[in-house]
């Protein structure tokens, strides 16, 4: 599991950082920590064809043809791993607020 983790974290910060920030707190991307999703429920599915098929209206890529199947994955479960972190300078809330 750590060497999945590891993968996400280092892909994220190549492909996602830019847009999600560092510590995933958000920036021109929302905070991907909270329990706000405006893409899907937040579940791994969700988060992994968000991560794949990109948000075209919100200038997300579609990372499918970029990444790996198993990139992608890694992507997902480092995601969640950061839920519910608060970092410091968090994007406000966006969307809808899944429990």
């Amino acid at each position: 599991k750590d060497g999945i983790l590891e993968l996400g974290a280092s892909q994220y910060a190549s492909k996602c950082a830019a847009c999600h920030n560092t510590a995933l707190q958000g920036s021109i991307g929302p905070n991907l920590t909270d329990a706000y999703w405006l893409h899907g429920k937040g579940t791994r599915m969700d988060i992994v064809k968000n991560i794949r098929d990109g948000i075209a209206e919100k200038g997300m890529p579609p990372w499918g043809p970029v990444m790996k199947r198993d990139e992608i994955y890694a992507v997902a479960a480092y995601i969640m791993s950061k839920k519910g972190t608060k970092p410091a300078g968090a994007k406000e809330p966006q969307g809808e607020l899944v429990e």
